[in-house]
């Protein structure tokens, strides 16, 4: 996706979108496009730094007006926000991610230009690789800044009542997150194939440790076991991986991820934190069995549906592989769980944040 030229000021009749977001890739890409393409009847634009798996999409696949870069320095990024925003002045700017939020809210002013809209997609707080104190330092960074936002539009039940503590001023919503898998793509064949994937960035967040230990069990245990990887990361994760037998992709085009994940019957999942993972309704949607790891993400779920431990987490792949019955009982359990995760209630959510009755927004489209 080029960068494209500045369109000029949107049409006054038409509710205008600014998003922007520091890292645009992976799942946050994903989401963002998802967003646009759910509320059509609103002009979207984008202002992103790419991550290098941000450039696996194809041109044509850009649901926005308009695309600029955002530098990644953080002087020059309150900059560039402000300067877009002043040329453009869009109706809301919808910052996404946390790195974002601090750039969007320390930019702009709450009540003198167009709506503040945030979305963490996990709160930086809520992460696992940096100390305490540093933690400590990102939640009352959040509180702070919340004063300066008018809606924080949470993508998971979790992430919208740790937002409903911090923010005093600004309303708090959640858009659920929503598969983006084609309909033409989807499948539920029924067959079964001795194969495990994943989907992703090697990151300390999904913990590849973890994943390498259940990699390992179920592969002693049977060495028919394929195991996919499809993303990439550094260079000893990747050899980590490799030793346990699991096979890494690198960056697909989405088509490519489905093509990949559509020849393993399970979805394993190991993140320790994160906002609402799109990974984990693609697999289902693709009709793969999702063995999830337990983490605040999923509070809202049964707890019997995921697994805290490498032993649970290989049990649970043991018992799913011997029955037939399990996998469709599996399946239809993560169905129901996930039935209010639709473009529907997206597009509600959204217009709601965005400060949009659902009638002008269809009397705008």
């Amino acid at each position: 996706m080029s960068e494209l030229a500045a369109p000029g000021k949107p049409d006054d009749r038409r509710v205008s979108i600014l998003h922007v977001t520091e890292s645009y890739g992976a799942g946050t890409a994903t989401a963002v496009r998802q967003y646009a393409r759910s509320t059509p009847e609103f002009d979207h634009y984008l202002l992103r730094s790419l991550r290098r798996e941000g450039k696996a999409e194809r041109a044509g696949d850009s649901p926005f007006v308009a695309t600029w870069d955002l530098p990644k320095q953080g002087i020059t990024a309150l900059s560039r926000i402000r300067s877009i925003a002043d040329e453009l002045q869009p109706s809301v700017v919808h910052a996404h991610s946390s790195i974002a939020g601090v750039y969007v809210r320390l930019a702009l002013r709450r009540g003198k230009g167009p709506r503040i809209v945030y979305t963490p997609h996990c709160f930086a707080f809520e992460r696992r690789d940096v100390p305490a104190p540093a933690r400590a330092l990102y939640h009352v960074a959040e509180r702070i800044l919340a004063r300066n936002q008018d809606y924080l539009a949470a993508c998971s039940p979790r992430e919208e009542q740790l937002a409903k503590s911090m923010c005093t001023i600004s309303g708090v919503g959640f858009v659920p997150n929503v598969a983006t898998v084609p309909e033409d793509l989807s499948s539920d064949s029924g067959s079964f194939h001795e194969s495990i994937a994943t989907i992703g960035r090697i990151s300390p967040q999904k913990d590849p440790d973890f994943f390498r230990q259940i990699a390992s069990e179920v592969r002693r245990r049977d060495s028919r076991f394929a195991i996919h990887w499809i993303g990439d990361g550094d260079a000893e994760d990747i050899a980590k991986l490799g030793y346990a037998g699991v096979t890494i992709s690198g960056w697909l085009p989405q088509r490519d991820v489905i093509d990949v994940a559509r020849r393993s019957s399970f979805y394993l999942h190991t993140a320790l934190w994160e906002g609402f993972p799109l990974s984990v309704l693609e697999a289902v949607r693709l009709g793969l069995l999702p063995v999830v790891r337990s983490s605040p993400a999923f509070s809202h779920l049964p707890s019997d549906l995921l697994f805290s431990t490498v032993d649970e987490g290989v049990e649970m792949i043991r018992a799913l592989t011997e029955s037939e019955g399990r996998r469709r009982e599996h399946l239809a359990r993560w169905r129901v769980a996930l039935a209010d995760n639709t473009v529907a209630n997206q597009h509600d959510a959204l217009c709601a944040a965005y400060g949009v009755a659902m009638t002008e927004a269809t009397d705008r489209g």
